[in-house]
């Protein structure tokens, strides 16, 4: 079950518990206002009752000392003038009793109107104390969306900071495996140059002594040819002079030879080191051109989605206003029904359904005269 599906359930048990409470308190009202409205009429009944006695004797008294007045004038027209006594004993009674009557309606007015009152009041808590618990229900269900939202928003920001690591990884790898070869390729030419190269000196170092016996020999021939004429031994002395000064020739020959081919490999070695360097520093700085490029637009990424993050918190902020006002709104609008509902609409609640409407006590009104006393008294 989804998270939107738990809350619609959570709140669908909670406005079952509520319409339960709700009627159970009604049903108890309605039995707290039957007692009262029963008890009320009882008292009532007996208060009306007690003042109508209470009459009943003032105006006995009123009238046995009116008859006792009358036998001390000796007046003929005693019963005459009793009956009148009497009827304007009971006119009076009849007003006080009338005044009393309404006086007792005006008290249970009052009590039963307190009673709706406080019965408007709890049920009023009840419905409150519901929409509460819902708009907790509702501020739990918003923030689980929320923080999805935001958690989604978070997985995209990944995912696309990952797809774009991994291709630059892929990017890098690839410019590896080219410098690699770079390298290797550079290797390997520099390697049959100086392969050849060597190749090269060897044969010069190997020609020259060659050359120069051949030259020597020739020297040496002529050098013979024009001292024929000369001593023997003065010829030899010459021919040896001039045969090492020859070979000191030859030798300082091959020692420059020497230190000219391996100034040659010297230069060579050093322009191929110079060269390899030169393209292993040119493979750095596009590897640093690379790099540079990844965390520009990995930063662009992290832009754009703090733009988005900001935006959707701005929006998060009026979001739970909004929601937060139709809390309030509700909670209002509820105040103010209960506030504007008539104590009358409350009554109508608190009845059961098929039971009367009206517990208004029965208070009889009497309309016959409360007799003082008979004339005969």
């Amino acid at each position: 079950m989804c998270s939107g599906q738990r809350y619609t359930v959570q709140i669908d048990r909670l406005e079952k518990s509520r319409h339960k409470e709700f009627y159970r308190k009604l049903n108890n009202q309605h039995a707290e206002y039957k007692s009262f409205c029963k008890k009320s009429r009882i008292d009532q009944n007996n208060e009306i009752h007690r003042f109508k006695d209470e009459l009943k004797r003032d105006g006995r008294g009123i009238l046995r000392e009116f008859k006792q007045h009358l036998k001390k004038q000796s007046n003929g027209n005693v019963k005459e003038e009793v009956r009148n006594r009497i009827r304007e004993i009971d006119s009076k009674n009849m007003d006080k009793v009338a005044k009393f009557e309404e006086d007792q309606l005006d008290i249970y007015e009052e009590g039963s109107l307190q009673m709706l009152n406080n019965f408007k009041n709890d049920l009023m808590v009840i419905e409150i104390e519901f929409l509460k618990a819902k708009h907790n229900l509702l501020r739990a269900k918003e923030a689980d969306v929320w923080e999805m939202e935001q958690s989604q928003i978070q997985i995209n920001h990944n995912m696309v900071k990952n797809h774009l690591s991994e291709s630059f990884l892929m990017r890098r790898h690839q410019m590896h495996i080219r410098h690699q070869k770079d390298i290797e390729h550079h290797r390997q030419y520099d390697a049959q140059r100086l392969e050849i190269m060597r190749s090269r000196h060897l044969l010069e170092r190997r020609r020259l002594p060659k050359q120069q016996r051949v030259v020597l020999r020739k020297l040496l021939h002529d050098f013979k040819r024009k001292n024929n004429g000369s001593s023997r031994r003065d010829d030899r002395d010459k021919y040896r002079q001039f045969e090492a000064d020859e070979l000191r020739k030859m030798r300082c020959e091959r020692i420059q030879l020497d230190k000219k081919l391996d100034k040659e490999m010297t230069d060579f070695k050093q322009a191929a080191e110079s060269a390899m360097i030169e393209l292993l520093s040119l493979q750095n700085e596009k590897k640093m051109h690379l790099t540079q490029q990844e965390n520009d637009k990995l930063n662009e990424k992290d832009e754009l989605y703090q733009n988005e993050i900001n935006l959707w918190r701005n929006l998060l902020s009026d979001r739970k206003r909004s929601l937060e006002n139709d809390c309030e709104k509700e909670i209002s609008e509820l105040q103010l029904e209960y506030y504007h509902k008539a104590a009358t609409d409350i009554t109508s609640l608190t009845v059961a359904p098929g039971t009367s409407r009206s517990f208004r006590p029965r208070i009889t009104k009497t309309s016959e005269s409360i007799p003082s006393t008979n004339i005969d008294d």
